[in-house]
């Protein structure tokens, strides 16, 4: 039996519902389609490539380590196609704040692929690199929710106080149901938001 024991800043971190989500799945055998590790046989096309990126005659920089942040093709890759998809569209969203605007949410703003986009390992790996290195002891986290099972556990590990605000889901919720119709109640976002 090991002598090493897990940090005592551990022992107050709760479970999720995915990792009971995850017992049961195992229990009873379940077909998880909610999880990111596939466990089926990649398709040909997957192993060829696979094969050719191995081989000798490929350049050898395909076999380096890449940027820390991510290979400059890719992170390049990401920031056009984040320009287009995701930019501020006031007819979705409304306007916004003057103060907001320039070099953060306008409508032309570009992203800077070296700067502005890193590659991880996931996201929960990217997640508990951001908490750690911006989180001091008792700092208060204010998160929407329903939120990502991993937010409230990292955001403890880091030191930090877990703030939750619930969206207010549609009235009519016979139909089928948009997260774009969930609203944030500004008010109570408000009194969340302290000086921690």
């Amino acid at each position: 039996m090991s002598n090493i024991r897990p940090a005592e800043r551990t022992f107050s971190i709760k479970s999720t519902a995915w990792q009971e989500l995850n017992d049961a799945i195992d229990k009873h055998k379940a077909i998880n389609l909610t999880r990111g590790s596939p466990d089926f046989i990649f398709t040909n096309c997957v192993l060829r490539n696979l094969r050719l990126v191995a081989d000798d005659n490929v350049s050898p920089s395909l076999h380096q380590y890449a940027r820390s942040t991510g290979h400059p093709r890719l992170v390049n890759a990401l920031a056009k196609l984040f320009n287009e998809r995701f930019r501020h569209n006031p007819c979705v969203s409304g306007e916004i704040a003057e103060d907001l605007r320039e070099g953060t949410f306008g409508a032309d703003r570009c992203i800077n692929p070296l700067t502005e986009i890193i590659i991880s390992v996931g996201g929960i790996g990217a997640l508990s690199t951001i908490f750690l290195a911006l989180i001091n002891p008792g700092d208060e986290v204010v998160v929407l929710e329903p939120a990502f099972g991993c937010y409230a556990p990292q955001i403890e590990a880091a030191g930090g106080v877990y703030v939750g605000v619930s969206l207010i889901p549609p009235k009519d919720t016979k139909c089928r149901v948009d997260s774009s119709e969930f609203t944030v109640d500004w008010e109570e976002l408000e009194l969340k938001i302290t000086r921690k």
